[in-house]
Order: C-alpha cells, then structure tokens, then sequence
C-alpha cells in the first residue's frame, strides 16, 4: 500500500506542473553561483523516490503557494535526485542517511542549517525560517555555544536547532549536562521540554518530580507527550528485570520499587511498559508459564518496536525449569517462530532462525533428560520414547586458561574463549541457544579448545584487560600461543556464528 501511494503520489508530481511551481537548480555549482549573485542562502532539497516522506514534500507541501513564492523570495532552490553518482556523493559529504532531508547552504556550499524529516507546510515553513538567522540557525547556534560569552539561552537555541536536524548524538553530547543544571520544575516550561529526556533518568530528581506533579505536567505538555516520556524512562530500568538480568545482584525490593512506580505514573494499558513489568514479576517469581501466557495474550504490544519482542524471548532459557516449563516454552517458541515468519510473509528471518535455534537447543535437552531417565535407550525405543542424539554442542574445558593453551598446543589446534559475565543475558543467551546445537559442536570438536570464563572472577579480570574486553558476551579465537586471530561481540545466531568464526579462520593470518 505504501509503494503505491508513493507511486500514485509521483505521477501526482509529475502530471500536474504549474506555471508557479518552484524553478529548481539542478547542480549545486549553478545555485552556489546563483547564490552569489543574489545573496540569498541555497535551499537543497535532497530528493529521492523511494521514501514516502520525500515524496509527499515534493508533491505536496513544497508546491503550496505559501511555500513556492516564499522559498523562491528568499533562497536559491536547488533539487537533487540523490540516487544518481552526484547525489550520491553529495550525500556522503554532507552526512546525509536518511530521507526526506533538507539542507541550507551558504554560497559557498557551506552548511548553514539541516532539517531532517518532513512537516505540514505552516510547520516547515517556521523550521526553514529558522536557517535565515544566527540566533536559530544550526551554525549560528552552534557558534554562539562555542563562544566564551554562551548564556544559557544560547545552549537551549542550539539544542533546538540539533532536534531539528535529528543529530542525536550531539544533541545528548551537548545537552546532558545542559539539562541537568535546570531547576527541576523548569520542565514545566514548553521551551525546556523538548530536554526533558536528557535529564529525566529513573532515580534522578527530575523523574520523582514528574510522577509527582504529573497532572501539572500533562496540563503543560499534553498527557501522551508526558506518557511518552515515562515509558521510556521506566522502559529502561525495568526492561533488564523481564530479561533476568538483575535477579542474580538486585534485591526483590528493587523491583517492587520500580512496580509501585509504574502503577503511580497510571499509564494507559496498551503500554509496553506494563507487560514489561508484569514479564519482570513472573519471572522473579518462576512463574514461567504465566509469563508465557502474557506473552501470548499481551505481546502484540511490543511490535512498534522491531526486534524487542523475539529479543526478549531469546532470554527466556529460565533458570530451574521444571519438565512442564519446558514443554510450555518449546511450544511457545514454535508459535513464536512461525509470527515472525509470517510478519515477513514466510521468510526464515534472522530472528525466526534465532528462536529456532533456542527450540532446537531445548529439546536436545530435554531428549537428553529424558533419555537420562530411563534405564537404557533401548528400553525407550521400545517404549516409543524418543532418543537422546548422540551429537552434543561445543565442548568446554575447565581449569587455568594455561592449561587450555597447553593443551591447544598438544592437541594442534585453535582456542576458542567465550568471554561472559553472570548477569549477561545475551551470554545465557548464547551457552543456551547456540553453543549447545550439534551442528556448532561438531564444527568446534576438531578445531578449538574451548574455554568458558567468567570475566569478573579468578583470572577474568586479567585477560578482560589483556585482551580489552569492553562488552559481553566477546567470544575470541586466539592461536595455541594466546595471540588474537579475532572476536565477535555481541549476541549470534547459529548461522551467524558460525559463517564468523569461518571468516576469522580463512583471514589471512597476520
């Protein structure tokens, strides 16, 4: 639907030219040029096909009179289709990746003010405006911040300017600090809304000054604006607990703290966060099937955030499963993967292929207990139980990490070290899901020595500093003397995994 709008919308564009409409340069050595003659700034609307909202700009807002004749009063229009070699290269130096995006330009091709994203034609019309003075423009803010004489004021106009251009990192770089040094009702005030995120962190005063002067504040702001805001700081604390991440090292009263917060905010019930809390309680409880069933009837409202959900259920290897547990979550990862196989109609997705693989691992396990069980796998066949395979996953040693690399060295081979912490979710992840299957350990089996260590205890510390461990899970492939022939950071699935370890090995060695 989305493809024949933007279709129907460029025939739209292209059918119905008006004598009025804007006359556009079409290379930026003729506006710089033309910008020179008249002194007028360069408006370069950084065009492409493909994306609706650049379309809808074009074909709508930016051919209403009361843009036309006023864009063509006060700036050189430039129009650039940025798939051609051209665009291409102009959106490589001038930073751009994403679309609809419109820049303002000085005649010497310098950048004067970047909006990224489209609006109505009021709304763009005052955000374009914004390029045509230092007091608001993104260069001239920028300047006056970099000034020795900067006000308060002048941060604040900066920041905007930043929003404006969608520049997040620098918007968070410049204004943590910024926000912080507010009072904490300064909020209140529209201006200083826009950073309330910067200083709104869950055990931080500002936060505790919104829960309890919310109504003020959704008088203020509006109460989705304000709802907003709260989800996403009470997303961030209490996400860690619906991913077993806190239990090992926090309190139950911390998480009961963190509950009663989020019922005072009353959030409306289609929040994430609710079912973020309500996935937290049971599962520190070991209410493992419950949680699966919320899942089953509630999940639907994580999907306006791609990837959360599937990443939330990679975590659910619950500690102490009891037998009935781990039916109900095999089963429930078999309708797991199907939904997002559906949601990319039928294709084996990334996350598809991650679940199937943390099925697959769990009903190994529980073949293998159940093989465990009976008194000899003969006995089961002849029973119509199921067999345990004979294939098990990677295979780690335990001892000194010395004794791993004399034993690469007798055994001629590779070592390979999972680097983990206790409180990863993404390393539980990992032992649970991937390092588990018989694919993987029959890879491993003729090439590593294997070794699993915890980078906060024993020997941990050490070679976390020797071999610059910053994040977790890191999973190193060393040679039989220590050296590092590479790492993968970060959670993989079996596919991706194992294609990684590959290329580190065909990678010519150094």
């Amino acid at each position: 639907m989305r493809r024949i709008l933007v279709l129907l919308l460029t025939l739209l564009a292209l059918s119905s030219a008006r004598a009025d409409d804007i006359q556009w340069f079409t290379t930026l050595d003729a506006a710089k040029t033309e910008a020179q003659h008249t002194g007028h700034p360069i408006f370069f609307n950084c065009y492409v096909d493909w994306a609706g909202g650049s379309v809808l700009m074009d074909s709508i807002v930016l051919r209403e009179p009361l843009m036309t004749e006023w864009i063509s009063q006060h700036f050189v229009p430039l129009r650039i289709n940025m798939q051609t070699p051209d665009g291409k290269r102009l959106a490589e130096h001038y930073g751009i990746d994403g679309y609809a995006y419109y820049l303002v330009l000085d005649a010497e091709g310098e950048v004067v003010h970047r909006i990224s994203g489209g609006a109505k034609a009021p709304e763009f019309k005052a955000l374009l405006e914004q390029s045509l003075s230092p007091k608001t423009s993104l260069r001239g803010t920028r300047q006056s911040v970099e000034s020795p004489w900067a006000t308060a004021a002048d941060t604040a106009s900066y920041l905007r300017a930043l929003r404006v251009a969608r520049d997040g990192d620098t918007f968070r770089t410049v204004g943590r600090d910024f926000a912080l040094r507010q009072p904490v009702d300064q909020y209140l005030q529209s201006d200083y809304w826009p950073f309330a995120i910067l200083a709104m962190h869950y055990h931080g005063p500002y936060f505790r000054h919104l829960i309890e002067h919310k109504e003020e504040y959704n008088l203020a702001h509006g109460e989705q604006s304000v709802n907003n805001l709260m989800e996403s700081v009470l997303t961030r604390e209490v996400r860690p607990w619906a991913e077993g991440q806190m239990q090992p090292i926090a309190a139950r009263s911390d998480l009961d703290a963190v509950l009663s917060d989020i019922a005072a905010c009353q959030l409306p019930d289609t929040s994430a966060t609710l079912l973020l809390g309500g996935m937290a309680l049971l599962r520190t409880d070991h209410r493992y099937v419950d949680l699966l069933e919320l899942m089953d009837h509630s999940g639907h409202l994580l999907h306006r955030y791609p990837g959360v959900r599937s990443g939330l259920e990679l975590t659910f290897n619950f500690p102490d499963m009891t037998a009935a547990d781990s039916t109900a979550l095999i089963d429930y990862l078999d309708r797991a993967v199907e939904r997002e196989k559906a949601v990319a109609g039928g294709r084996m997705t990334r996350a598809a292929q991650q679940l199937a693989d943390m099925r697959a691992a769990l009903q190994l396990s529980a073949a293998k207990a159940q093989a465990g069980d009976s008194a000899t796998l003969s006995q089961m066949g002849a029973a119509g139980g199921v067999a345990a395979p004979t294939a098990t996953g990677i295979d780690f040693v335990h001892g000194p990490f010395a004794e791993a690399l004399a034993q690469a060295v007798q055994e001629q081979k590779l070592v390979f070290m999972d680097c983990k912490t206790v409180w990863c979710g993404p390393c539980r992840a990992m032992a649970k899901n991937v390092f588990t299957l018989p694919r993987v350990g029959e890879f491993f089996r003729d090439r590593f020595v294997s070794v699993m260590m915890d980078m906060e205890t024993g020997e941990g510390p050490d070679l976390s500093h020797r071999y610059k461990v910053k994040a977790y899970p890191t999973m190193l492939v060393l040679d039989a003397e220590g050296n590092e022939l590479g790492r993968i950071v970060g959670y993989r699935d079996a596919e991706a995994f194992l294609t990684e370890v590959q290329n580190i090995l065909a990678a010519p060695k150094k």
